[in-house]
């Protein structure tokens, strides 16, 4: 009880009376995030998360609950450094995280040999990882995402043999993965991405991690061919290698992933242009639980395969933008129909528009801007009804704005800019009661300018310029 009042006593502020009840004509046993043992009046566990609690945690209170099993502080404001916890031998769960804890990560953690789930993340933590955690052989969960740990990773984290997930995102961490951490066959998940960690991965990575699902490795500085080796690893559900520096092909291999939902390989260096290192997108079409598909930013050449509307029915995201994507747009892309976002931005692809795309009712944001299209505006296009985001700028689209446009009563943005486009401005454009952006410049659009403008309230961006408009308000 004094260990307890003593922890009190050390909070600045308790916007939720959470620490009302800590009094001495209650038991303690009985007092908010506090549990006992049933045999003995000991403390057991000590949780107070999410209760915005101010102040500094004291070693003496903390480190003379030498019972506990488990303590959560989470999402509170508790500043300072992490306490000396050395005493807390029977300790399973160490959650500190969402705080604003800074200095290092103490050594006598490795005290608490007993500890199987350790989560300091969303901190300031500074300075490396100690090596003694990977003396902590029933560590299951180490978390130290986001914070602003420098240094390697240590080859010690390849002593935990049941460690099944480790994230260390959003750090400054750098050096190469160890190679004994590719000997962790528990591991699940792995989260790297937003660090400075380079070099190659290994080609046997399949042998390595036979358990992984989720492999979050985005925003380094990784480079070489992506292991081909990553399709036999059949448990994965996630993969983003995206922000690197891979190169070659994509390997076909991926398509063996049955379990994959989410594939992000954006901003590499990844390169296709023969109908055979295309291969991959018709291997892809294996992978039927497939949801998210990034592609965007890399080398890819020439024309998009057909193989693309064999893609997962599930499919709800595709993006190829800024690419060297040239020839048509497949028609039976339009067979994707829960697709929400589809962007092929920044490309050299030609001729017209597909009316088939007019069947992916479920878009939210469509982007085809910046290409050589041309041709007219399907007016199929107008049964996108749940368009927030459409952008035809930048092609050679011509003819007049479909009337059907105003049926996409949740558009927010449109754009038509730099186009060959002629006729009036619609006047139903003043029936899209969301719109804030409207960008028609770079056209030929000739008439008046509509007075049903006006009812656009939200508007916030209006671009008009360089057309042949004239006289009045109509």
């Amino acid at each position: 009880m004094l260990a307890l009042l003593e922890f009190k006593d050390a909070i600045g502020d308790d916007p939720a009376g959470v620490l009302s009840s800590w009094n001495k004509t209650t038991p303690f046993c009985r007092w908010n995030g506090v549990k006992c043992g049933r045999r003995e009046h000991r403390v057991t566990a000590l949780e107070l998360a999410g209760q915005n609690l101010t102040g500094r945690l004291a070693a003496a209170s903390l480190g003379n609950l030498s019972y506990l099993h488990l303590l959560d502080l989470s999402g509170n404001r508790f500043s300072g450094q992490i306490p000396r916890l050395n005493s807390l031998r029977k300790l399973l769960v160490l959650n500190l995280s969402n705080n604003s804890l800074d200095g290092v990560i103490p050594d006598t953690l490795t005290n608490c040999s007993r500890l199987r789930q350790l989560d300091l993340s969303v901190n300031g933590l500074q300075g490396q990882i100690p090596l003694g955690i990977g003396l902590l052989s029933e560590l299951s969960d180490l978390v130290l995402s986001l914070n602003s740990l420098s240094g390697h990773i240590p080859s010690e984290l390849g002593k935990l043999s049941k460690l099944s997930l480790l994230e260390l995102n959003y750090n400054m961490i750098s050096g190469e993965i160890p190679r004994a951490l590719f000997n962790l066959s528990s591991l699940q998940i792995l989260g790297l991405e937003m660090n400075s960690l380079g070099k190659s991965l290994p080609s046997n990575i399949r042998y390595a991690l036979p358990n992984l699902q989720w492999l979050y490795l985005g925003d380094n500085m990784f480079q070489g061919n992506i292991p081909a080796s990553l399709g036999n690893i059949s448990r994965l559900h996630l993969i983003d290698l995206s922000e690197n520096n891979f190169s070659g092909r994509i390997p076909s291999s991926l398509g063996k992933l049955s379990n994959l939902t989410y594939l992000k390989l954006e901003q590499n260096s990844l390169e296709a242009s023969s109908s055979q290192s295309w291969d991959f997108l018709s291997a892809l079409a294996n992978c039927t639980t497939l949801r998210f598909l990034s592609l965007a930013w890399n080398e890819l050449a020439g024309t998009i395969p057909n193989s693309v509307g064999s893609l997962s029915v599930n499919l709800q995201y595709l993006l190829l933008n800024t690419n060297n994507l040239s020839g048509h747009i497949p028609s039976n892309m339009g067979n994707l129909q829960q697709l929400t976002q589809l962007d092929l931005s920044y490309n050299n692809l030609k001729g017209k528009m597909p009316p088939s795309l007019g069947n992916l009712q479920r878009l939210v944001s469509f982007n085809l801007s910046n290409n050589n299209l041309q041709g007219d505006i399907p007016s199929k296009f107008g049964d996108l009804q749940q368009l927030v985001w459409l952008n035809l700028g930048n092609n050679y689209l011509h003819g007049e704005v479909p009337s059907s446009v105003a049926n996409l009563q949740q558009l927010v943005l449109l754009d038509l800019s730099h186009n060959n486009l002629s006729g009036k401005v619609p006047r139903s454009l003043g029936n899209l009661p969301k719109l804030r952006q409207l960008d028609l410049s770079h056209n030929n659009f000739g008439g008046k300018i509509p007075s049903s403008l006006a009812n656009l309230r939200q508007l916030s961006r209006l671009d008009l310029s360089y057309n042949s408009l004239k006289g009045f308000y109509a």
